[in-house]
C-alpha cells in the first residue's frame, strides 16, 4: 500500500507497474 501511495506522485511509475502487471497476467493466462 505504501509503495502504491508513493508511486502516486509518479504517473509514469504507476503506468509502468500496471503495464508489468497486465503483461504478467496475460503471460500467466497463456501459460495455463
Amino acid at each position: 500500500m505504501y509503495r502504491l501511495r508513493k508511486a502516486g506522485f509518479n504517473q509514469t511509475g504507476i503506468a509502468n507497474e500496471i503495464g508489468v502487471d497486465k503483461s504478467t497476467v496475460c503471460r500467466e493466462l497463456r501459460h495455463n
